[in-house]
């Protein structure tokens, strides 16, 4: 087959990425190495070809555009992309569903190219849960825009699939009924993981114990409720550090700097990192005692995972894509999101408790290497050829 992956970010071109550019990445590179046609188109300011993936036989197409302002930049790029998708005749286009990139594509009716919508992240589904928490929410005409996008290409596509059981369900509470929706459960490399925490150089110095947190330090990944847990736990003369490795949104400011108040005053220290490069990262969480995935929602939790092949203990938030392969008190601790409370305890529960982090630890790596990306290729290819199929029979 012929297939074209597109998304607004790639975990190799792109300095910042979330979870879809590393996923498709791996995803690409996978079904080239069983023997497909494998495209990626992109998009970036000012792309001077320095960066590219690490699979040669992946072909790389980057669509270099520039902000105008213009609030109907949204639809000006996805028919962009869509174009020049549509010159590329695919069997299967598949786009994220951030950004609604293929959705003018999808609409149209008498196209060969079956299309399918990767659900994730959508806009409304952020705008909708910070409005539930009282957070700045986006509602400018280019959001609503880029909303309408993402819903027309979810509704319109030929198939939808998802990385986890709390994706799918909320994607049909947005959009309703999805066309041949499927999960279809994510999965890492998992001898790359084990090997980049080894060449990579650790951030944590010292002694003291160490929990980190991979993902932007931002209300949407529950920064503010692991720094509230924090500052508790100094407070009551709990001994550590804490990492948080990821961009930093502004919204967070302020508990940072009650954070740090409580971390100086009983001599513990705050590090905020930043964007780190993965071998950073990994090595970062190989040497931690407890790795934290606060999240208000996730849709499925690469870097909780890569934390548990690398057996490190986990504390992630329930209800959401951590539920895929994380179980309770079996090989991770799951706690109720936004509860500052209850998360502090489980902190303070593995960092005391030697042995009971430790067999959570041991299980959750077991348990992890069942979530490998050979695996999710092998299904996800499945998957396409029977789309790619019904699409030629309903062009027929």
């Amino acid at each position: 087959m012929r297939i074209v992956l597109s998304a607004l970010e790639s975990g190799s071109i792109h300095t910042y990425t979330g979870g879809i550019g590393p996923r498709f990445e791996n995803l690409g590179s996978a079904l080239a190495a069983m023997g497909h046609e494998v495209h990626f188109v992109t998009t970036t300011i000012n792309y001077d070809g320095s960066r590219t993936w690490p699979s040669p036989s992946v072909a790389i197409h980057v669509i270099d555009h520039a902000r105008t302002g213009s609030p109907l930049h949204p639809l000006l790029l996805a028919k962009r992309v869509s174009g020049f998708v549509t010159t590329l005749n695919a069997d299967v286009a598949v786009a994220a569903e951030w950004g609604g990139l293929l959705a003018p594509l999808a609409k149209e009716r008498r196209r060969i190219t079956a299309v399918v919508t990767n659900l994730a992240t959508s806009s409304l589904q952020i705008r909708l849960i910070n409005a539930t928490h009282g957070r700045t929410v986006d509602r400018t005409f280019a959001g609503l825009l880029r909303e309408r996008l993402e819903r027309t290409q979810a509704r319109t596509s030929d198939g939808t699939f998802a990385i986890s059981h709390a994706i799918s369900t909320w994607s049909e509470q947005l959009w309703g009924r999805l066309p041949n929706l499927e999960v279809i459960p994510n999965g890492l490399d998992i001898c790359s993981v084990i090997e980049a925490a080894k060449r990579g150089a650790s951030l944590i110095e010292g002694k003291k114990p160490a929990v980190v947190s991979v993902g932007r330090v931002s209300f949407w990944k529950g920064s503010d409720t692991l720094l509230a847990a924090a500052g508790d736990l100094w407070d009551r003369g709990h001994v550590f550090d804490l990492h948080l490795l990821g961009d930093l949104s502004l919204e967070m400011c302020n508990d940072i700097n009650v954070a740090e108040g409580k971390a100086s005053r009983s001599g513990n220290t705050l590090k905020i990192w930043g964007h780190q490069d993965r071998h950073t990262v990994l090595s970062t969480v190989r040497m931690a005692a407890v790795a934290v995935f606060p999240s208000r929602f996730e849709g499925f939790g690469n870097a909780c995972l890569e934390a548990r092949i690398l057996g490190v203990p986990t504390i992630a938030t329930q209800g959401t894509g951590f539920n895929e392969f994380c179980t309770d008190q079996i090989d991770s601790v799951l706690v109720p999101a936004g509860d500052s409370s209850v998360l502090g305890a489980a902190i303070a529960k593995l960092l005391t408790n030697t042995l009971a982090a430790q067999r959570l630890a041991a299980a959750g790596k077991e348990r992890s290497c069942s979530f490998s990306s050979k695996k999710y290729a092998t299904k996800v290819e499945d998957y396409f050829l029977r789309i790619a199929e019904r699409r030629a029979c309903h062009v027929a």
